[in-house]
């Protein structure tokens, strides 16, 4: 599964589904595509970190990932993005 193996795939499932204990309580869908989501992005990001542990720690870097990959991404949603890029044209005297 994208150069996941099965273990950590099961272990991120885990962590997705954890994350749901720290989320207030919504209905089933949102229960659903917060799952999805955060087994999504650890399948996806993974790979990409474990290099940086040491090794056989994949399928504890997996749970880690999905528990706060909905986390992440929910910080990531609630950025004032247009409010950061006008600051960042006046600071820099940018105009549109």
């Amino acid at each position: 599964m994208l150069g996941m193996k099965k273990g950590a795939a099961i272990a991120a499932l885990i962590g997705s589904v954890c994350t749901l204990y720290f989320l207030p309580q919504m209905g089933f869908k949102k229960s659903l595509f917060t799952v999805f989501v955060g087994f999504s992005s650890s399948v996806y990001v993974t790979p990409l970190v474990v290099p940086y542990f040491p090794e056989g720690l994949e399928n504890g870097v997996a749970f880690l990932v999905g528990l706060a990959g909905v986390a992440v991404l929910g910080v990531i949603f609630k950025i004032d993005w247009k409010g950061l890029v006008e600051s960042n044209l006046k600071l820099f005297k940018i105009k549109k």
